[in-house]
């Protein structure tokens, strides 16, 4: 049972505490607030930039989306994807319409193959945060 304190503190916060640097304590947690510098460039490094980056596979392929640290946002954020100019990959506020999300979770995306081409799907929770990230506006933050 919680004691007053306590009630008070969740109810002045919105809800359950976080830590210091804004993330959630628990990862069954519901996402919120989301960064693109402290929670989807981490997952863009490790499951993306080994094809999205300068001499990449996506860059000898002539996809020119580089997704590494400083890049990525500009790579995706209002931009119309390479191989079909009516595909916008991220739309800020709307993960529905985002290309760049449709890439990542079907299995039959509106062009080409999912991604990660050469590895397993992101999971649920690398999904979840990149759906959110868009959700709450694809901030460069």
């Amino acid at each position: 049972m919680l004691g007053g304190l306590a009630v008070a503190v969740l109810l002045q916060t919105g809800g359950c505490p976080t830590s210091p640097d804004g993330s959630m304590d628990n990862p069954g947690d519901p996402i919120s607030n989301v960064s693109l510098a402290r929670d989807v460039q981490p997952i863009l490094a490790a499951r993306c930039t080994g094809c999205h980056s300068d001499g990449g596979f996506a860059d000898r392929a002539g996809i020119p989306m580089l997704l590494s640290e400083g890049d990525s946002h500009a790579a995706v954020t209002g931009v119309a994807s390479d191989v079909d100019d009516t595909l916008t990959l991220v739309v800020p506020g709307d993960p529905d319409a985002s290309y760049f999300l449709e890439k990542i979770v079907s299995d039959a995306p509106a062009r080409g193959a999912r991604m990660p081409l050469f590895s397993g799907p992101l999971d649920d929770r690398e999904v979840e945060t990149i759906r959110v990230w868009i959700q709450e506006g694809a901030l460069d933050n």
